[in-house]
């Protein structure tokens, strides 16, 4: 049992929470209904005005870097012109490096493009009402939403009985989040696993266009390991990434892409595995990208490949294994 004061502060953070979560909750669902309002939004003609990738952050550990990508255009509705700068429903679109450059490259100043507007409210618009902005914003609001309501979930029994049941081992039951949250992780894996499966036998029948290398470059990734004594590094290392752009055009419209293969970019353990990626398609080369027709902005160089879409399965079965068996440790062992 805990004190009373104990369990006041626990109610007062647990009904803090809960207002947390319900205003989340909102959040996610105003957005979800803002963005099936704009996919039935009419387009007009637009051209940009500007593009530009400018640097944001600099991860300390990895050396990744992350881009702010900012494009301006000019539309105009029934006679009057305007101007936006919204790509999708974030005001901010900040990616890693190379997909901004990617993203940035897709719309050049002067190129033509379809604005998509609020009839009752032409001065509001964006570009992309299915892409870039409303993954960038929706996923940090879910990823909050669910760390919060774990949070919610391991006070809410304190808060209402005064304590924390346990296991009849000893084991109070919100230790059991973690591993279940890791369950989660591996579901998340396998549902992504047979996502990108799909795709990538849907790949084999997409269309080509002609295409040109527009970037080849071998990036490093620094990996570094904790030490026992907070701040330290045990060990670090580095791995490689092999980083290539493309620019294609589908009917009257540019698009600049990324991916060789569907799937999680791999990383290299020698420079040289990365090297020999990027001899295969040097700046300037002329190539087949093969782009799905239903959202052209996607493509890849390789339709079909599996190595990339085994990645998430792999994850899975990492993390389904590792939390199944916290999940028995704590149900079976005593513990206090």
């Amino acid at each position: 049992m805990i004190s009373p004061q104990q369990l006041l502060w626990a109610r007062i953070a647990t009904g803090i929470l809960a207002l947390l979560i319900v205003n989340q909750a909102v959040g996610i669902q105003r957005l979800r209904r803002k963005a099936a309002k704009g996919r039935k939004w009419p387009s007009t003609k637009g051209e940009i005005i500007a593009s530009d990738v400018q640097p944001y952050s600099v991860d300390d550990e990895t050396g990744d870097e992350r881009s702010c990508v900012s494009i301006g255009y000019s539309y105009a509705v029934k006679g009057k012109t305007y101007k936006g700068d919204r790509i999708g429903w974030s005001k901010k679109t900040i990616m890693p490096t190379p997909a901004a450059l990617s993203l940035s490259a897709r719309y050049p100043v002067g190129a033509s493009v379809p604005v998509f507007h609020d009839p009752d409210k032409p001065g509001s618009s964006l570009l992309e009402p299915r892409g870039q902005g409303r993954s960038a914003t929706m996923m940090p609001m879910v990823l909050f939403l669910i760390v919060v309501s774990v949070i919610e979930i391991s006070l809410l029994p304190l808060a209402l009985l005064g304590y924390n049941p346990t296991t009849p081992g000893g084991m109070p039951l919100f230790g059991f989040f973690l591993p279940l949250a890791g369950l989660a992780m591996a579901i998340g894996g396998v549902l992504s696993y047979l996502r990108l499966r799909r795709m990538a036998v849907a790949s084999r029948h997409w269309p080509k266009a002609a295409g040109k290398i527009i970037s080849a470059t071998v990036s490093t990734v620094h990996e570094h390991e904790r030490g026992d004594t907070e701040g330290t590094i045990s060990r670090a290392t580095k791995k490689y990434r092999a980083d290539i752009q493309y620019a294609y055009r589908v009917g009257e419209r540019g698009f600049a892409a990324a991916a060789i293969t569907l799937g999680w970019t791999p990383l290299y353990g020698l420079a040289r595995d990365a090297e020999a990626v990027i001899a295969k398609y040097p700046v300037g080369a002329k190539v087949d990208v093969y782009y799905d027709p239903a959202n052209p902005e996607v493509a890849v160089l390789q339709p079909g490949g599996k190595d990339g879409v085994l990645t998430p399965l792999i994850f899975a079965i990492v993390f389904g294994v590792g939390s199944a068996l916290f999940v028995w440790v704590f149900a079976t062992m005593r513990f206090g």
